[in-house]
């Protein structure tokens, strides 16, 4: 009887009680109240208990089932797309180093020349010095190499600077519009003139006034466009 006790002890069917200077006392977990009540199932219905059972089995394998499975490590590497190497972008070059791989020309070889020569007449370097110099830049196929040949002397500008025009001022746009607007008065006297065909005097000054008006704005526009180009 002890014996059984203490499995149900260790099975945590039975819970132990021990009482000072007296026998110890039993009684049931929680486990055990369950497993005494499945035991009075079986007892009382055998087929029903075992019903029972066998469904909870198949409802804890229909579970699992359902259950989505993790992907393997060799699936899930096979799924991912491959890594590409990152692209390594080449810096754009700068506007220097374009102008350094520019061929020189025959104008460009006789421009420096005669900075040479030059800079020869200043008494900047010597006759050894100046052959020095030319030989080198006839060797040179690129601007580039022109930083040798001009070492320690000013460089000549191969390129001339393009001329942008500027804006023209305010107060000339306000004196063009005034000199079109005078005009105006005798341009629609000319017109008038020539279409009443009156007499031959009244269609000369017609053409007068026309020719007059035009040429006048004429004037005044090619004033306001020198001025837009030289500022």
């Amino acid at each position: 009887m002890q014996s059984a006790l203490d499995q149900l002890v260790e099975e945590t069917f039975v819970k132990r009680r021990p009482q000072q200077g007296m026998p110890a006392e039993y009684e049931l977990t929680v486990n055990g109240a369950g497993r005494l009540k499945v035991v009075g199932e079986i007892i009382e219905s055998p087929s029903a208990a075992i019903g029972k059972a066998i469904g909870g089995v198949l409802k804890g394998i229909a579970v699992e089932a359902m259950r989505p499975n993790p992907p393997s490590q060799s699936q899930s590497q096979s799924q991912q797309p491959p890594r590409q190497p990152p692209r390594l972008r080449r810096p754009p070059a700068r506007p220097s180093m374009v102008r350094d791989r520019l061929l020189l020309s025959d104008p460009d070889r006789s421009l420096c020349s005669d900075a040479l020569a030059e800079q020869f007449s200043l008494g900047r370097i010597d006759k050894p010095e100046l052959d020095r110099r030319t030989n080198l830049l006839y060797a040179a196929k690129n601007r580039g190499q022109l930083r040798e040949v001009f070492e320690g002397l000013p460089a000549p500008v191969l390129d001339k600077p393009i001329k942008v025009p500027g804006e023209t001022p305010r107060w000339r746009v306000w004196v063009y519009k005034c000199a079109v607007a005078v005009s105006v008065p005798f341009l629609l006297l000319g017109a008038s003139m020539l279409a009443s065909h009156a007499n031959v005097a009244t269609v000369l000054f017609g053409v007068f006034f026309l020719v007059g008006g035009g040429v006048w704005d004429y004037f005044a526009w090619s004033w306001m466009s020198r001025s837009r180009d030289s500022s």
